[in-house]
C-alpha cells in the first residue's frame, strides 16, 4: 500500500497489517511512545479526512454539553 493509499484508509486491520510490514522491513525503526502517538494519530486524521470528504459535519469538543461527552 503506498503512503497515498493509507492516508486515505480507514480500516484499522490495514493501518495495523501496514505497521507490522514497516517494522518486518525496517526493524531498526523506532517504537517508541512519540513514534506510537504520530502512527496513532495519521491513522485518526484519516478517518476525520474521510468523514469530511463525505461531507459528514463533526462538532467542537467545547461545544458538545459535558452531559453527552
Amino acid at each position: 500500500m503506498t503512503d497515498a493509499e493509507l492516508t486515505k484508509c480507514t480500516n484499522a486491520i490495514l493501518w495495523a497489517d501496514e505497521w507490522l510490514q514497516v517494522l518486518s522491513t525496517h526493524p531498526d525503526f523506532p517504537t517508541d511512545r512519540n513514534t506510537m502517538i504520530t502512527w496513532f494519530s495519521n491513522a485518526i486524521q484519516a478517518g476525520f479526512d474521510d468523514g469530511y470528504r463525505r461531507g459528514v459535519e463533526t462538532t467542537r469538543i467545547d461545544k458538545v454539553p459535558r452531559s453527552r461527552r
